[in-house]
């Protein structure tokens, strides 16, 4: 690894703005941070969590299988 050429890229123009257009998108979808996941079915969409348990009853949500 070329510590110096990461570090330059690392703080570039570029690198700042695709990271603003990433956070951007991440806050218009509704992730609150790392990990975060979109599930989508026939009752919607959401975003939650990484945990199991949460990634659980999100599918069960949009899936119309929780009440």
């Amino acid at each position: 690894l070329d510590l110096t050429k990461f570090d330059k890229d690392r703080i570039s123009a570029a690198a700042n703005t695709a990271i603003a257009k990433v956070n951007a998108e991440a806050t218009q979808f509704g992730f609150p941070g790392t990990p975060s996941i979109r599930v989508t079915g026939p009752g919607g969409s959401m975003t939650v969590d990484g945990t199991l348990e949460a990634i659980t009853t999100g599918v069960q949500k949009v899936s119309g299988a929780a009440g």
